[in-house]
Parts: C-alpha cells; sequence; structure tokens
C-alpha cells in the first residue's frame, strides 16, 4: 500500500455523485416515523425548498406530528444508512392530493467512520458558498441534504412552453409522491417559474447516463427565459399531446399538467399529475446521489450501478 492510498479517506469526498440507474431506484428504503408509527413512504418524499431546506411528505402517518424522523436504509442489508430529524411547517392541501411539510432539524449518518464524518465536514464547510440563484444554503442544511440525497434522486430535463417563452433545463428536485402525482422544486429567481405558472403544464425526459455532460451543460438555460432550439447540441421531437420538445434519446417522457404552485423559501413548488407517459428506451438513466453513500457502497464492495465515463 502506497501513500497515495493511505491519504485517500483524508481527501475531499464530492458532495454530490452521478451515477447510472434503472428507471427507478431499488437500493434504498426511506420510511417515515412519527407518533410510534413508522411506514414506508420510498416513493413520497420530496425537497419543497433548499434555503430554508424543507421537505414534504405524502401521506405521513401522524399528519403533521412533530417530532418525526426519516429513515433511509440499504435495502439489501437492512442497515440504516441516516436519518433526519423534522419538525412541522405546514401542509400543502389539493382536490388532487395534499402534502405535509416539514423543516430539518438535525441529521446523522453512518456512511462514514466517526474520525472521517467530522473531518469531511470540516472540509466542507472550507468549500466556497454557491449563492447563485439569489440564495445560500447553510453549513448543517448541507449537511442534512447529503442524508437526504443518500437516496439517489433521477436527473430529467424539463421542456416549458407558454406559447410565448420556451426552455429546455435540467432539475433532480422532482419526485413523485405516490400513484400518480409529481412535484418539481424551482428556484424563485428562475424565469421560468412564471412560464411554468402560465401553462400550467410541463414535460420531464428522463436522462440517459451517456448524456450527462449534455444535461449539465443545459444547466446555463436557468438563468433564460427563452431559448433558441437551433443551438441545442442534440436533435428534438415532440412529446405527443402538448407538442413540447425534448432530446430526441430521452429513454422515458411524461407529461405533467400543474394542479398548484406555492413558494416556499428559496423555491416555488409546482404540485402535479402524470396526464401520459411514454417509455421509448431500456439505458441506465441518470441518479444524483450523496458523496457519502458512494464512498459506503464503494467500502462494502463494488458499487450496484453504472459511473459515468
Amino acid at each position: 500500500m502506497n501513500l497515495s492510498s493511505l491519504a485517500a479517506p483524508l481527501r475531499p469526498i464530492a458532495l454530490w455523485s452521478p451515477i447510472g440507474l434503472d428507471s427507478t431506484q431499488s437500493l434504498i428504503d426511506v420510511s417515515f416515523e412519527a407518533e410510534g408509527i413508522e411506514r414506508d413512504v420510498t416513493d413520497r418524499q420530496v425537497v419543497l425548498s433548499l434555503a430554508p431546506l424543507v421537505i414534504a411528505v405524502a401521506r405521513a402517518p401522524g399528519r403533521g406530528a412533530s417530532p418525526a424522523r426519516l429513515h433511509f436504509r440499504d435495502r439489501a442489508r437492512g442497515i440504516e444508512l441516516g436519518s433526519l430529524q423534522l419538525s412541522a411547517a405546514g401542509r400543502i392541501d389539493t382536490a388532487d392530493t395534499s402534502l405535509d411539510c416539514y423543516s430539518v432539524d438535525a441529521s446523522r449518518h453512518r456512511c462514514l467512520p466517526a474520525p472521517l464524518r467530522a473531518w469531511q465536514r470540516w472540509l466542507q464547510t472550507q468549500r466556497p458558498r454557491d449563492e447563485r440563484g439569489g440564495f445560500s444554503m447553510n453549513a448543517a442544511d448541507v449537511q442534512h441534504l447529503l442524508v437526504f440525497y443518500i437516496c439517489p434522486r433521477p436527473v430529467v430535463l424539463v421542456s416549458v412552453d407558454d406559447g410565448e417563452c420556451q426552455n429546455l433545463f435540467p432539475m433532480d428536485l422532482v419526485g413523485t409522491i405516490g400513484g400518480e402525482h409529481f412535484t418539481l422544486a424551482l428556484r424563485n429567481t428562475s424565469p421560468s417559474v412564471a412560464t411554468l405558472r402560465n401553462a400550467g403544464r410541463a414535460v420531464l425526459a428522463d436522462v440517459p447516463l451517456a448524456d450527462r455532460a449534455l444535461a449539465y451543460s443545459l444547466g446555463a438555460h436557468h438563468r433564460l427565459k427563452m431559448i433558441d432550439w437551433a443551438t441545442l447540441p442534440c436533435a428534438t421531437i415532440h412529446s405527443s399531446r402538448f407538442g413540447f420538445r425534448v432530446p430526441a434519446q430521452a429513454p422515458r417522457v411524461r407529461e405533467l399538467t400543474i394542479i398548484a404552485a406555492q413558494e416556499q423559501g428559496s423555491h416555488t413548488t409546482f404540485l402535479c399529475r402524470v396526464t401520459s407517459e411514454e417509455i421509448r428506451a431500456s439505458v441506465p438513466r441518470l441518479f444524483h446521489t450523496s458523496g457519502i453513500h458512494r464512498a459506503w457502497r464503494r467500502g462494502h464492495g463494488a458499487a450496484p450501478w453504472r459511473e459515468p465515463s
């Protein structure tokens, strides 16, 4: 063993890691605990705001109970890798569904040995704070979000069009809240918030892992109100009902109808219903997970996902 390998655990671990999974993640189970009741919420817990960090759970036991806890467990081994301590922060109700909102008060994880956890936390506080988009996360909320991202989150390209403004940009603050309902959390400073409100609909395109660089390059569109489709570095097709343009290589395309929109902290959350879904290919798709989760997987053998080239 050389000095480089000995020093590897002391180097900064990436906050977020791109990985390739099938259409849904099956590595982590997420459960919600309140008032002595614990239930599976793997397919219905989402982020509403990053500053401050606020999450939501659909159909949670003990509706709006405080305190509560969210547990993240490795499905194969049954080991708890992390948890979030929550306090009630209101509710979003619509005719279709409702969400219980929670502030994140504390977090813990066991993805790294105790001394390395403290060391990595210190290293992460030394990183420059990202204040693009009109906000920055505090150090504690970043640590809490790392635990939330132990459960891999899909990256999608969102196509919006209100007849005047059109855009295509990547998002990973998206998620199911049970059944055919979906949420999108977009920065309040994004010009596309108004476009989504005006249009009342959107189209999501899954991203093949091989198109990771394309998705990241389109992140620049978050600052734009309108894009020139002719300059896109990929071919596009039209979605089946709405006719919105999405990358031709998208393995899955979902059309969403927006049923409600609510500003929460740094972001505006759009509650949506899936109107149509088209499966176009079966390839590994781009997800994000936390660097601490990736480090734990590597310490327990080969990671059960595709790594980007």
